[in-house]
Order: C-alpha cells, then sequence, then structure tokens
C-alpha cells in the first residue's frame, strides 16, 4: 500500500531535481543567449540588453537592464517566476515583478482607441488577467505615459476632462 505512494513521490522528486537542475544551468547561460532572446522576440518588437540571471529557492531570478516593446520601454527590470503556481495554473505567474522606471506612448488610432505598439489584441495577446490575479508582487515605482494621436490618425488630441 506504501510502495505505490512512495514511488510516486521519488518520481516527483526525481522530476523537481531535474526541472531545477535545468533551470539552473540555464540562467547561468542567459548572458549568452542574449542575442538568441532577442531573434525569438523580434516578431513581437521586444529587444532587451544586458540580461542576467540567478536562482532564489526553486524560482528563476531573471534581470534585464534595458527593455523596448511596442509603446514603450523599461529599465531595470527583475522578473522572479514562480514555478510552483505557473505549473499549478498553467500559466505565466510572477512572484515579483518590478521596473526602476517605465515608459509608455499609447496612440490613438483613427477610431479613437488607444492603444500600445502597433498590434491590437490578437491570437497572441499576453494573458494579462490570470497574470495580474495570481501573481504576488508588481512594482513600478516610475511610470510615465506620453500620450499621442496616431501617425495614421488626422485627429487631434482633445485635452481630458
Amino acid at each position: 500500500m506504501l510502495r505505490p505512494l512512495l514511488l510516486v513521490l521519488v518520481a516527483v522528486t526525481v522530476l523537481l531535481a531535474l526541472v531545477t537542475t535545468a533551470g539552473r544551468v540555464l540562467v547561468a547561460w542567459l548572458p549568452q543567449l542574449e542575442s538568441r532572446i532577442n531573434l525569438l522576440l523580434a516578431g513581437q518588437a521586444v529587444e532587451i540588453t544586458g540580461i542576467e540571471g540567478r536562482w532564489h529557492i526553486l524560482n528563476p531570478v531573471v534581470h534585464v537592464q534595458h527593455v523596448s516593446f511596442g509603446g514603450g520601454h523599461a529599465r531595470d527590470v527583475t522578473v522572479e517566476v514562480d514555478v510552483m503556481e505557473s505549473a499549478l495554473h498553467s500559466a505565466l505567474i510572477v512572484r515579483h515583478l518590478s521596473a526602476a522606471q517605465v515608459e509608455l506612448a499609447p496612440v490613438r488610432d483613427a477610431n479613437g482607441h488607444w492603444r500600445l505598439g502597433k498590434g491590437g489584441t490578437g491570437a497572441g495577446a499576453f494573458p494579462i488577467e490570470e497574470f495580474l490575479r495570481y501573481s504576488d508582487g508588481l512594482r513600478f515605482p516610475d511610470i510615465r505615459v506620453h500620450f499621442a494621436a496616431s501617425r495614421d490618425s488626422d485627429d487631434s488630441l482633445a485635452p481630458l476632462g
């Protein structure tokens, strides 16, 4: 009766050890993989510079000096991915996410809708609801938002209020 339970516990322990070891090796290689990561992110108009990683208990911690994305950029970004919760919810869940400074430049299109970057909410859109619901800590002490009309739009911006 206890033998199957023991086998399951051993299998889970070995799997956790393998995943942790592979993750630690991958995190150590992040600076060497920066150009390949940028190639993968190029289709989403994202570019990173100065990536490095470390490990905190079971979670990888990634620090990026500068991130440029459609609609803005961020400086000194640190993210700690919660591996256990991400596996539990089958979604990217962060334990901590912070950036020293974030600058956003939303544009208003011809229809009067505000958006970041050129894309809309397509099939590859980031699931922000799950991310915000389950993530433990988000810290952005300096956020700057610069509103502008789209180049495609002839509308002038009306003052708020």
